[in-house]
């Protein structure tokens, strides 16, 4: 802030113009002033009346909790852990001590009573299973045509990853958005089945005519909407920024993802809703 002058030494105009001066200033201040205590009244921002990130917006204090006179219930009657045990086991374990560790008496059945009653629970080593198949083919001596041996339902000719294999890759990768690198060494690490990326992509291909029907039946109800929700947000391709872009009602939905700005999305599945090139709506329609 400036120093003031030395008003003694300043002429009656000089005066004037400080005096507008700092009239103006002073303005302006309390404009501020009333800029910043009408702010003191609208709600503070949070991720749900603004573009606040949900990790930026504040929890509430969680209400004090009574306290508990004596154990809790789930306590009651036993000691540490509260993991149930389980109804059947797969295996049980009797441990009986065969002698005194104190004096080396042999003790009989009799002479013990059950102390501890545990579970321990383990995962088992996950291996895939290996089923290989043997076809025959007949030769007839009487035609002399060719017959191939049939093979069980799910051991057809083609690729050697079976229905399950699919699945988990499906739920996976599309539930889950595990990269193809790092779904391959999923399977690698967890179940030891090696599997390429490129045969995950094969196996995805294979799989996508399964899902025609439930894509045109969204497909349908999307048309018969009348009021359609939208929204985009960025993803990235191979190191390059692209277009994810979301269109449903209130039951359904459909989702893209294309390397092009989000008015192409829009138009692109304007054109899917109505079958026509062009003619998208502006806002005021």
């Amino acid at each position: 802030m400036p120093a003031l002058p030395d008003l003694s030494q300043l002429s009656h105009a000089e005066k004037d113009a400080l005096i507008l001066t700092l009239w103006q200033r002073l303005e302006a201040a309390e404009r501020r002033i009333a800029e910043l205590e009408a702010r003191l009244t609208e709600p503070p921002k949070t991720p749900d009346n603004s573009s606040l990130p949900p990790s930026k917006g504040q929890k509430p204090n969680q209400a004090e909790k009574t306290k508990r006179n004596g154990p809790r219930q789930g306590s009651l009657g036993r000691k540490g852990g509260g993991r149930s045990l389980a109804c059947d086991p797969d295996a049980t374990v009797v441990a009986k001590a065969l002698a005194c560790v104190h004096c080396q008496a042999a003790l009989s059945d009799a002479d013990q009573v059950l102390h501890d009653l545990y579970d321990k629970v383990d995962l088992p080593p996950v291996r895939p299973v290996v089923t290989r198949v043997e076809r025959y083919a007949g030769h007839c001596p009487r035609c002399d045509q060719v017959s191939l041996a049939p093979v069980p339902e799910g051991l057809e000719p083609g690729t050697p990853f079976s229905v399950n294999i699919l699945a988990l890759a499906i739920y996976l990768r599309f539930t889950h958005a595990i990269s193809y690198r790092r779904l391959s060494r999923l399977f690698l690490n967890l179940f030891a089945l090696q599997i390429s990326e490129g045969a995950l992509d094969a196996m995805f291909r294979r799989a996508k005519p399964c899902f025609d029907n439930e894509v045109a039946a969204i497909l349908a109800r999307l048309r018969r909407s009348r009021i359609i929700c939208s929204d985009e947000t960025t993803v990235r391709i191979a190191g390059c920024p692209a277009c994810h872009s979301l269109i449903s009602r209130l039951v359904s939905g459909r989702s893209a993802i294309a390397q092009t700005s989000c008015s192409c999305i829009i138009r692109i599945y304007w054109t899917i809703a109505t079958g026509k090139c062009g003619g998208l709506p502006t806002s005021s329609t």
